[in-house]
């Protein structure tokens, strides 16, 4: 959404930016995108948790921050070796 605002694209139109279509095209299986984005959700929800229980709100938003920085990076990324 925030990426395709920056380009001055419509955020409603279709596209095939997403993160499961990029790493299509970045030649891994279909058989193991699904269990690597499931495992990226699982590790960082619980990743998420421990931070916010053991450090705080504070923490767990900071390590929200991080993580999306770290997603939006690696999209753009996979994006622009197309």
């Amino acid at each position: 959404f925030f990426k395709r605002l920056m380009l001055k694209k419509n955020p409603f139109r279709p596209d095939r930016l997403h993160l499961h279509y990029l790493l299509i095209s970045s030649k891994i299986s279909n058989k193991m995108i699904t269990p690597i984005l499931v495992s990226f959700s699982f590790l960082l929800s619980i990743i998420g948790y421990l931070v916010y229980f053991y450090l705080g709100s504070a923490h767990s938003l900071i390590f929200f921050l991080f993580s999306f920085l770290i997603y939006f990076l690696t999209s753009i990324y996979i994006g622009n070796k197309e």
